[in-house]
Formats: structure tokens, C-alpha cells, sequence
């Protein structure tokens, strides 16, 4: 299957599945900036699978060498800035290290 149509299937199974809250998106065009609504289902794409693939392992500790070998990276820093950290992650390991002072 090409890509373009694997996305718009992609999108289509979010459809069904209830995806369709409104979502915010920031765009410039013409050097104007733009704050678009549009439906989450719409902004699913098979790059959003990958990047959540590697965001949720390696939150789970999976190695960081693993998880290039997968998603292609070549370099840690590469890797590190492809990953989101949960915001709940990012609050749990700020209390963590205040637990120590």
C-alpha cells in the first residue's frame, strides 16, 4: 500500500474510532501565521504511529541502541529530540527529585 493511501486509511480508522474533537494547529503561510480547528482524526498520519512508538518504549526503558536500530536514528541526540516526554512524565520525575532535597 503507498503511503498517501495507508494515511487516509490511517485516518479513517481514527474517524471510526471516535477521534473527532476539535484540535488546534499553528501553520504559516505566506509568511502569515495561521491558527487552524480542525478534527484530531485528521491530523494522524503513519509518522504519528512511529513517533509514538518511540516515545512509549522508551518511556518503558526499552534501550535507547534498541529503539534506533527500529526507527532508523543514528545518533542519541537525533533519537532524544524525535521522542516527546509525556507531560505526566516530565511532572513525576520533577517530583521524584525533589523528594531527595
Amino acid at each position: 500500500m503507498c503511503e498517501p493511501t495507508y494515511n487516509e486509511e490511517i485516518k479513517s480508522v481514527c474517524y471510526r474510532a471516535g477521534f473527532t474533537n476539535l484540535e488546534f494547529k499553528r501553520e504559516t503561510r505566506g509568511g502569515s501565521k495561521l491558527i487552524l480547528t480542525i478534527p484530531k482524526y485528521q491530523m494522524v498520519s503513519s509518522h504519528t504511529a512511529r513517533r509514538s512508538f518511540a516515545t512509549n518504549f522508551d518511556e518503558d526503558g526499552v534501550p535507547i541502541k534498541q529503539l534506533m536500530a527500529v526507527t532508523g536514528h543514528t545518533t542519541e541526540k537525533a533519537f532524544k529530540n524525535y521522542v516527546k516526554a509525556k507531560a505526566e512524565t516530565k511532572f513525576t520525575e520533577f517530583l521524584a527529585v525533589g523528594a531527595y532535597r
